[in-house]
């Protein structure tokens, strides 16, 4: 992992719909959500991209901007080469990435999932206990049991966004897992309206919007009052 920022690499089929949305508007979440934004860069790539092709037009607009500026990438282990965090549209991306890099398989998340770990995170006690940690209030091991392993929160931004995949990682199994909705993809995929339809566009852009503004919730939560 890259010692310096933190870097976030989003992922889809050919990189020109899906990835470059979350990649939009992550990028525009960080001005919100971190005090210094070049500490954070954010990328995306396909899995099965044809490299230069521009973004989708109609992803990009709904997503709020059509000003990306995009050409499409297709991924490869040396991207993935220091990347804190990994999200991609669905879980067969997610399969990719990790058959293609097994080093990532810990900070490798479907955005959606990503969303939903990290609220688990953040609204559990792990968060209270890593910030008591951080000052050094005693805590009750005993009581707490495996939560007491949790660590302290650090007191850098890059380091609290680290602490925060790590703790997403662990809450894999334990966050409550939504019940199937009985629609022709997973509760964590986001559908790509290049094969299911292009009425999808607003829907598919939709999730992105709504599983990115619930990570930036998040991170804003966990970097409250970093240094």
């Amino acid at each position: 992992m890259a010692s310096g920022g933190f870097r976030i690499l989003t992922v889809c089929t050919m990189n020109i719909c899906r990835s470059p949305a979350m990649e939009l508007l992550i990028r525009s979440r960080v001005e919100q959500a971190c005090a210094d934004d070049a500490m954070v860069t954010v990328s995306s790539a396909g899995t099965d991209a044809r490299p230069g092709m521009p973004g989708c037009e109609l992803s990009l607009a709904y997503a709020g901007s059509a000003e990306l500026g995009h050409a499409s990438r297709q991924l490869t282990a040396e991207l993935l080469a220091g990347i804190d965090i990994v999200l991609t549209a669905d879980w067969t991306h997610a399969g990719k990435v990790v058959a293609l890099q097994p080093s990532v398989r810990s900070r490798c998340f479907p955005v959606k999932l990503a969303a939903r770990l990290a609220a688990y995170v953040v609204g559990s006690e792990a968060l209270v206990i890593a910030r008591a940690k951080a000052v050094g209030e005693a805590i009750d091991s005993e009581a707490l049991g495996t939560l007491a392993m949790v660590p302290a929160l650090p007191a850098d931004s890059v380091g609290r966004l680290r602490w925060l995949v790590s703790e997403m990682n662990e809450a894999r199994g334990i966050a409550p897992r939504p019940e199937e909705d009985g629609l022709p993809y997973g509760i964590d995929d986001i559908p790509d309206p290049h094969v299911l339809g292009y009425n999808l566009h607003e829907m598919s852009a939709g999730m992105i919007v709504d599983a990115i503004d619930a990570l930036a919730t998040s991170v804003n939560s966990v970097l409250a009052d970093s240094n």
